[in-house]
Formats: structure tokens, sequence, C-alpha cells
């Protein structure tokens, strides 16, 4: 659920976008850092492997501004799509509010595409190691 602090009338919402290795996740945070940094005003983190690849998560503040008198502030999270990084997913999903699930269109990607969907599914049913 959405953090709301009345005293200071500020609600902070955790969005992770979740899915395959390769198949799109941070390039999604990097168009919406694109297309909004006039009005994000902040460096998206990212920490990457040698091959380029997300190693723990990227992350992005973004200040949407004021609606109905509060501050909305979204967080927006990847997540490594590689299975070997189960508990960094794992991490990173706490306290969640909302899921992007980015598929990748290549036919020879869609089994990973439902396994990593699967694997999403296990975690919120806690069936995962």
């Amino acid at each position: 659920m959405a953090f709301v602090n009345l005293k200071e009338k500020e609600i902070q919402v955790k969005i992770v976008y979740y899915g395959p290795g390769r198949g799109g996740k941070t390039s999604n945070l990097e168009y919406v850092h694109r297309k909004f940094a006039k009005r994000i005003n902040t460096e998206m983190v990212t920490v990457k492997t040698h091959g380029d690849r997300t190693l723990f998560f990227d992350f992005l503040p973004f200040d949407i501004g004021v609606i109905n008198d509060f501050k909305v502030k979204i967080q927006l999270y990847t997540v490594p799509g590689q299975i070997k990084y189960n508990a960094t997913r794992k991490l990173v999903l706490r306290g969640v509010d909302g899921i992007v699930f980015v598929a990748d269109a290549m036919v020879l990607r869609r089994e990973k595409n439902i396994l990593s969907l699967k694997n999403l599914q296990c975690r919120f049913r806690n069936q995962c190691d």
C-alpha cells in the first residue's frame, strides 16, 4: 500500500518493472527518464554488470506534482530478469504498490516471458524459495 504522510501531505508509491532478462525493463525506465527529464530533475540510479545487464536494480524517483493538496512521488524500480537473482527480486518487491510486467515481443523469448510471469505469481503466493 502506498505510504501516506498526512502531516507532510505527501504520498509515495512504489512501482516495480518485472520481466525476463533483456526484456526491456531498463529501457522502459530510460525512456521515462528521457521523456520527463525536465520534470523529474533527478538522475536514474542503475547498477549494471560487466555485460551491461542489470545486476541489482534500477531506480528512478519521480515527483508527479500535487493532487488534491498532496505531493505525489513515484519510485520506479526494475528487477534483474535472470533467475539467479531471485533473492534480489524478492527484496525489490517488498512494499510494492504496482507492477509493470515487461515481456519480450520476440517469439523465441516466449518461454522466458512465461517463466518470468510464473516466477512473479509464485512470489506473491509465497511459494518461491
